[in-house]
């Protein structure tokens, strides 16, 4: 809502509005000629739930309406899609609260990728019943896209790798390895069984002379160096930007890299000072997380640039603050999640028509053209790029250091081996992404740059005929606001293609809790 950019929390007027430090325009209601702000008689002040438990998980204030208002996706008469009713959780005021005190407005919104019902119910059923649309079930309805459906792969802004998020499809070029399956949880939730952390190497010698052994996930309950059954339950989010683990396990990370935690923030900061920062941050170094997965373990690696990320201003620092993406959980009950952080290295793909979600080894950013498939409705599985190599993925962004025997950089599988490529049969993917512009938080809003492929699901061939188009303008329907739309050589053909939605030059989420 536009009036997130009048006063900051303490009252006093903003310098600049934080929707334009992306880029993009905010979100009002009242200008809007198709808003419904009565329809759905809720309004949530206090805690504002910001799916996935993010509300309470990032300790964010302030007060919301639930309302609903069209929705216009694309750019041209080619692109454009209007879709109508679409319920919008309004944020007129969001602060989140840090661990030592200090407080910030939010930055960004939210994207909800749909839901297993075909539409979002509210009120009593035969009493008074109000239906919002899903937009990602319409656009199926509307002849769009072939699926309720989409694949995602964060991307990293800080090397320059855009995001990418297809609805109704996947871009195979970011897949780089044969995807785990997993079934959708009830509510939503795409849980996974973490088994192990460690330390690896892609190519050349260790920055650490010896890479460090052994199992880093380490429980709570556990106060020994044994982690040998130590495994615990994790939610795949984009809402949320850290890796939120137990505090042990931070801990344990830390001692082989040179970090320090700060209470205030209740994050581990960079020694940038210290020589090995650079050693380790620049080399072929990578996280690796080992998920429970058909008797094995299914690994997707992290390389270590992308997890030292940076704290800007208006998070209550007072220069550039380089940080390692580890926020301890405690408590009773805690729950743990793996974030915007994780999802930089990790493709993540869903269909709702199976009640299926992908997880797999994202390439990283000299990753080929994309290659965009359809998912179909029936599929249970999405193809890997062929003959892939993903270290080489990272061929010109990470150094290798020669001096030494090198650890091998090939691409797992989901036995925790290693393979040369992907040969699965079909996909479907989900999720949610962080937003754009102001505190909007949507059940489907803020659609970036919207790119339409028509692939043929038996042979997989790309149809040949196309429409070029560049564009540079903001959507000119709706009540999205001024939000720069950019396509530049898209392909377009005919309904049931997929629809890109990209971040563009947006900053990176990331860095933003």
């Amino acid at each position: 809502m536009s009036s997130i950019c009048n006063f900051s929390n303490n009252g006093t007027a903003k310098p600049s509005c934080p929707a334009k430090d992306f880029g993009g325009g905010v979100y009002n209601s009242t200008t809007s000629r198709t808003s419904n702000t009565t329809a759905i008689l809720v309004t949530d002040k206090g805690n504002i739930s910001l799916g996935y438990g993010a509300g309470s998980l990032l300790n964010i204030t302030g007060s919301s309406r639930l309302m609903m208002d069209r929705l216009v996706i694309g750019d041209g008469p080619l692109l454009q899609q209007v879709i109508g009713s679409t319920s919008i959780n309004r944020i007129d005021e969001a602060t989140q609260v840090l661990p030592g005190g200090g407080q910030y407005d939010l930055q960004v919104s939210f994207l909800s990728m749909g839901a297993s019902d075909s539409v979002q119910v509210f009120g009593t059923p035969g009493v008074r019943q109000i239906n919002a649309t899903i937009p990602v079930n319409q656009l199926v309805l509307d002849g769009a896209t072939g699926s309720r459906s989409w694949g995602m792969h964060v991307g990293s802004a800080q090397l320059k790798q855009p995001g990418s998020l297809i609805i109704g499809g996947y871009d195979r070029s970011r897949v780089a390895s044969d995807p785990a399956t997993f079934d959708i949880k009830a509510g939503g939730d795409l849980e996974v069984v973490l088994q192990n952390i460690t330390f690896g190497v892609m190519q050349g010698a260790s920055p650490w002379g010896s890479t460090p052994q052994g199992n880093l996930l380490v429980s709570d309950a556990i106060t020994t160096a044994s982690t040998t059954d130590t495994q615990i339950s994790t939610i795949l989010t984009a809402v949320s930007p850290y890796l939120y683990l137990p505090q042990n396990t931070c801990s344990e990370i830390a001692k082989s890299l040179p970090l320090t935690f700060a209470p205030s923030f209740g994050l581990y900061l960079w020694n940038t000072n210290d020589p090995k920062f650079s050693l380790i941050v620049n080399s072929t170094a990578y996280i690796q997380f080992g998920f429970s997965y058909r008797g094995g373990q299914y690994p997707v690696k992290i390389p270590m640039k992308l997890l030292a990320l940076q704290l800007v201003p208006p998070f209550p620092v007072t220069s550039m603050t380089t940080y390692f993406p580890c926020r301890p959980v405690t408590g009773a009950s805690p729950a743990y999640f793996l974030g915007r952080s994780f999802l930089q290295g990790a493709f993540l793909g869903l269909s709702w028509s199976t009640n299926k979600f992908w997880l797999a080894q994202a390439t990283g950013p000299a990753m080929s053209t994309s290659d965009i498939y359809d998912i179909n409705p029936d599929d249970s599985t999405i193809i890997a790029m062929a003959n892939v190599d993903w270290a080489a993925s990272w061929n010109g962004v990470l150094t290798v250091d020669k001096t030494g025997a090198s650890d091998s950089g090939n691409t797992p599988d989901p036995t925790g081996g290693s393979s040369k490529g992907g040969s699965s049969t079909g996909g479907i993917v989900g999720g949610v992404i962080g937003g754009l512009a102001v505190l909007l938080i949507v059940a489907a809003a803020v659609f970036f740059v919207l790119r339409r492929r028509k692939r043929n699901s038996t042979t997989m061939e790309q149809s040949e005929s196309s429409v070029e188009m560049t564009a540079k303008q903001p959507l000119q329907a709706g009540s999205i606001g001024s939000i720069p739309v950019e396509a530049d050589n898209y392909a377009y053909n005919p309904p049931h293609s997929p629809v890109e939605l990209d971040g563009g030059n947006f900053r990176d989420r990331a860095r933003y809790s």
